[in-house]
């Protein structure tokens, strides 16, 4: 007959009465029994406590309700023929599990001994071999979420999906792990009913590293435990059948080690297979997806751990997604490259769909996608198959992801043109410079068509709402002072974000880094035109770019910038002698760059034998060119090129700006008009507002501080025959942006060093490289510098740059202008030569040129250390002649202006006596 039980709740004591026809019964008690009987004969009423049965209860779960389930099932032992009850409940979530041990324990106390149990339970439980199975049930379990249906855990598990083994589970092992995955991802998604839902095919596989990565560290942890404890065989001796309990914990670590690393090798491996073949399960047809967001999750989130798929318990090449790139790579580098294209093409699509840092929310927002695709990058093969893949799409095989086609080929010629959107106005399309066609090898093409300008272009909305120009006039400095240093501060977030990202691909290996900086010359060398004061737009790329570019190479300038013991590493050879510096420096053509000493060689007859040893040393230079470290001298010149197509132009449309706010005001205020009414002016300052963001960012405006510190150095080391072959726009932007920032942030010069920008200064002032620098609008800058950053500030002095920066720390603080030998040696003299130089300047500049000059004669002459420079001007005739000519010069003019205002003066005058005539 069937066995037949019925169970009776009493308080904690579970008794089994009578023989009723049921299986199945819901009871009240929280806690987690196994009760076994023998059915045979009609079972006498027996007492169980819940202590019996905590084995099980680590094991189960609280019911969804809260309710506790019994379920008796009927099972066959091979050592003998009872008929096994197995009644199990499922803790509910609400009973704190202290509360369930102590009445456990206090129940055990009180039955004293006497309450019955399965003899096979014993037999498990004191069984070595079933106990060791029963762990590696409960490790499959926890990093799973599977269990075996014929095995000794209680499959009675919502969170879990329950399953059988075609061996004995008796023998479950290292063997079965293949198995059981190959069967928990065979399943369809409609037959795994889990609660919580299971995650998806590629994610759960993760997790399930994740998880067998913890347990293995454990265990791990204890076999080192064991094995500093002193092992010792010697216990062996007493007889045979006496095992050493430390050798045999310790050969159950070591199984249960193997077990979790085959767990390991296997759910890679699945993954990886998945990955290569999405019809090989029903879950992984979306497989490339999968990993795109699990990448992009990971990103978002670092925190989550459990979930990251990029972070590893003993380092970030014990990750999951490290281990996963691993195998796919072993296992085909096609596939390999396949994969992650689909993933990065997923990625560039979102940030396509981006316009700016406030664009998208989460996994679609600019600094999510970009984190992605650097978690991407962190594998080394990952980041070379992305700069290598030839394809954006993977039906367009001639597309490139990564660089710009090559020039001179068909493809660098096509014209792109922007999709039109259906219902588009297409005049005011057309309008607007983003929607006009540009070439495929062109400022716009690098930054819509390539993986980095793409990521590049993304800055602070064009049109910032945080600077309405309907509110911008009445809103207080206090609410403007924190829009901007949010949108600093995620701009500057934004910014390191792509830092990591192009460090991750650089870090790629020889090939990867080679073609981020082919990527970063291509950029170089299609915008030229960005010097302009209005670039066209279908030719260069947008502002936002090219300063990101910038800000991009100096921060990988960083580390050697700071480092005083690197700096002879810089290989001015590069600019004349290099492929890369001849395409970026072009001496020949529309965009050819003039030199420091061009001018001198193409203006003096004197110097034609110079033009010919410049020839010579640059030929020779080409021959000679092979620098120790080639990476540092050609990021330094990268980034010295892009200051000049970057901060130095917005720079200089900043100053245009101001000025014409300037002009606007003073229109406004002649014409007794309001101000806060006319939208003109405020357009114009909501303009400066929002530029003033990213253009003055305090760490931006460092680092290029710094730089510009350096390249003074390094040109100030150059021998003349190298330094004549330096592009000219090198002391031109180090002149630009000191003058800049003094006139606009001065507060940003505190605490810079710019003890080689003043020597730079004084040498090419200095009346031996007359010859060499002969533009005179440079010449007269280096006198400007002088003036706004070096001078010292005297009472009622509009200038507010810090005192600091014009001090010599190595001599106790004293102005470089008194305590560096070359300056008193030569600067008076220089002074004296530029203030007659400047003539060729024009009208309007020469005036404030002179008025700079004369303030620093003036400090000089009242300085004892200038004294004997000014006594030795006499005895170069042409210099104080020159002089001499500028200043009787000046005054001429000055008088003559003087005498055609009197008469306007004086009419004015006598107007003025007349309030009738006046008021009209």
């Amino acid at each position: 007959k069937t066995p037949q039980v019925s169970l009776i709740i009493y308080s904690e004591h579970l008794i089994v009465s009578s023989v009723i026809p049921s299986e199945t019964y819901h009871i009240n008690d929280k806690a987690t029994m196994t009760i076994s009987q023998d059915m045979k004969a009609p079972p006498a009423p027996a007492v169980v406590t819940a202590a019996e049965s905590s084995s099980t209860k680590s094991s189960t779960g609280g019911g969804a309700n809260g309710s506790i389930t019994t379920t008796c099932r009927r099972a066959n032992s091979s050592n003998n023929n009872n008929n096994n009850l197995t009644a199990t409940t499922n803790q509910s979530a609400e009973q704190p599990s202290q509360q369930s041990k102590k009445k456990a324990k206090e129940f055990h106390a009180s039955s004293d001994g006497t309450h019955t149990s399965n003899s096979n339970n014993n037999n498990s439980n004191n069984d070595p071999a079933k106990k060791l199975q029963r762990k590696k049930e409960f490790l499959l379990k926890k990093i799973l979420n599977i269990t075996i249906s014929n095995g000794l855990v209680n499959t009675n598990d919502p969170a879990c999906v329950s399953m059988a083994l075609d061996d004995d589970p008796i023998s479950l092992g290292v063997q079965s792990v293949a198995e059981i995955l190959a069967t928990r991802l065979s399943l369809p998604e409609a037959e795994i009913r889990t609660m919580p839902p299971q995650k998806p095919l590629l994610m759960y596989l993760a997790n399930a590293h994740r998880r067998a990565s913890d347990e293995l560290k454990m265990v791990r942890s204890s076999l080192s435990s064991l094995s500093g404890g002193g092992i010792s065989s010697s216990s062996s001796s007493n007889s045979s059948s006496n095992k050493d309990p430390t050798n045999t914990k310790q050969a159950e670590q070591e199984e249960l080690a193997s077990l979790l690393e085959e767990v390991q090798r296997q759910v890679v491996s699945y993954a990886a297979s998945s990955l290569m073949e999405p019809d090989l399960f029903e879950q992984a047809k979306d497989g490339a997806q999968q990993l795109t967001k699990a990448l992009t999750s990971a990103a978002i989130d670092p925190s989550a751990s459990q979930d990251n798929i990029t972070f590893g318990v003993s380092g970030p090449s014990s990750s999951f997604y490290h281990v996963l790139c691993d195998e796919l790579y072993s296992q085909d580098p096609t596939a390999f490259s396949k994969v992650l294209h689909t993933v990065v093409a997923s990625l560039l699509k979102n940030l396509k769909s981006c316009e700016s840092l406030d664009s998208g929310v989460g996994d679609t927002s600019a600094l999510g996608v970009v984190s992605a695709l650097t978690s991407v990058c962190s594998h080394k093969k990952a980041a070379l198959a992305v700069v290598t893949t030839t394809t954006t799409h993977l039906d367009d095989a001639d597309s490139s992801l990564f660089l710009l086609p090559a020039a001179g080929t068909p493809r660098a010629a096509e014209i792109i043109r922007p999709p039109v959107p259906p219902g588009a106005d297409l005049l005011r399309m057309f309008a607007a410079a983003e929607n006009r066609p540009y070439l495929r090898r062109s400022g716009p093409g690098i930054e819509k068509e390539t993986m980095l300008g793409l990521v590049l272009r993304i800055s602070t909305p064009k049109s910032n709402a945080a600077f309405s120009p309907t509110s911008i006039l009445r809103q207080s400095m206090d609410s403007v002072e924190r829009a901007t240093n949010q949108q600093r501060q995620q701009l500057r977030v934004y910014q390191e974000a792509c830092h990591q990202l192009i460090m991750n691909l650089i870090k790629g290996g020889p090939d990867a880094r080679a073609k981020v900086l082919q990527w970063f010359v291509d950029c170089l060398v299609v915008n030229p035109g960005a010097t302009a004061m209005r670039p066209d737009p279908t030719k260069v790329s947008s502002s936002s770019l090219l300063l990101n570019v910038s800000v991009a190479l100096l921060k990988l300038c960083d580390p050697f910038v700071q480092d005083p013991k690197k700096h002879h590493l810089i290989d001015a050879h590069f600019v004349s002698a290099s492929e890369p510096g001849k395409l970026i420096f072009p001496t020949s053509g529309d965009d050819s760059l003039p030199r420091l000493g061009e001018s001198s060689s193409s203006s003096s007859d004197n110097d034609d034998s110079g033009s010919g040893d410049a020839m010579a040393t640059t030929s020779t230079a080409e021959s000679s060119y092979a620098p120790k470290n080639a990476f540092i001298p050609e990021v330094f010149f990268l980034a010295a090129r892009s200051l000049a197509l970057g901060i130095v132009p917005m720079l200089s449309s900043h100053e245009n700006l101001l000025r014409h706010i300037s002009h606007q005001h003073w229109e406004l205020n002649s014409q007794n008009r309001d101000i806060y009414s006319d939208p003109h002016f405020c357009m114009l300052v909501s303009r400066q507002r929002s530029s003033e963001v990213y253009l003055f960012q305090e760490e931006m405006m460092t680092d290029t501080i710094r730089f510009t510190n350096l390249l003074s150095k390094v040109l100030v080391g150059l021998p003349d025959d190298m330094l004549r072959q330096m592009p000219e726009h090198f002391v031109d932007n180090v002149c630009d942006i000191l003058m800049s920032v003094a006139k606009l942030k001065a507060r940003l010069l505190r605490g810079m060093d710019a003890r080689f920008v003043f020597s730079l200064m004084v040498k090419l002032l200095s009346p031996t490289y007359k010859s060499m620098v002969r533009n005179y609008n440079l010449r007269a800058m280096l006198g400007d510098v002088l003036y706004e950053i070096f001078l010292p500030a005297s009472p009622g002095d509009r200038r507010d740059v810090p005192a600091s920066v014009a001090c010599d720390p190595l001599t106790g603080g004293q102005t470089y202008l008194l305590s560096d030998p070359l300056a008193q040696k030569t600067l008076a003299p220089s002074l004296l030569l530029l203030y007659g130089e400047v003539e060729h300047t024009g009208y309007y500049d020469k005036m404030s040129h002179r008025a700079k000059i004369s303030s620093l004669l003036k400090f000089l002459w009242e300085s004892s250390e200038h004294r004997p420079a000014f006594r030795e001007i006499t005895q170069n005739k042409e210099s104080f002649i020159k002089f001499a000519n500028g200043i009787i010069n000046e005054t001429n003019t000055l008088i003559a202006t003087v005498m055609q205002k009197l008469p306007e003066i004086r009419g004015a005058q006598e107007l003025m006596a007349n309030a009738e005539e006046w008021g009209r």
